[in-house]
């Protein structure tokens, strides 16, 4: 019951989902919220807009925690600078093609802007990739959800069991990410 009281409470509102998602950058969440956007009528545009923006919001918050606070975060945590020194020499060499394509690359969507800030990456040239970036990426994404809506429904003879199945996703996907995301003891390694 409780869960079902959630799934019907998402569903009201996919515009939030889809932004939250994109600044979360959890592309299964903006997948499937687009679906139901899709599915509710609202603006292709609208949803690009907002995941565009999430998606912006999302990289800059991660970029500007780096600047101010990524030398103090890998000082207390070694495992993570550990992990951070693999991708040094990427960093040093690749880093407009970093700041560029990080939504793109499956786990690199909020470690990229942390690494490129906290090695004091040039904040406006960082802002201007990853917009582009995110434009590109907000176009794609939703509209293969969009796509994906269009089809799905036909499938389905009451379209509402597949937005229960969706929001499930989504809910189980925002748990997933806030237990993945949680505050990790010192020395114990997250796989």
């Amino acid at each position: 019951m409780l869960l079902e009281n959630h799934l019907v409470l998402l569903s009201h509102y996919p515009l939030l989902l889809v932004f939250i998602g994109a600044f979360l950058g959890a592309e299964t969440i903006v997948l499937f919220a687009t679906i139901i956007c899709h599915n509710n009528g609202i603006s292709l545009n609208l949803v690009i807009i907002l995941t565009t923006c999430g998606a912006i919001l999302g990289n800059q918050t991660w970029f500007c925690i780096g600047k101010y606070y990524g030398k103090r975060l890998l000082n207390n945590h070694e495992h993570l600078k550990k992990e951070i020194l693999k991708f040094k020499n990427w960093i040093k060499n690749k880093s407009a093609l970093m700041a560029l394509s990080s939504r793109f690359i499956y786990g690199a969507g909020s470690i990229t802007p942390l690494l490129l800030g906290t090695n004091r990456y040039p904040q406006q040239k960082y802002f201007l990739l990853n917009t582009i970036g995110s434009i590109i990426w907000g176009i794609i994404v939703v509209k293969v959800g969009f796509l994906f809506g269009k089809q799905s429904y036909s499938y389905f003879k009451n379209p509402k069991y597949l937005e229960y199945i969706i929001l499930l996703v989504i809910f189980l996907t925002l748990i997933h990410w806030w237990y993945k995301h949680k505050s990790i003891p010192h020395g114990v390694k997250h796989r």
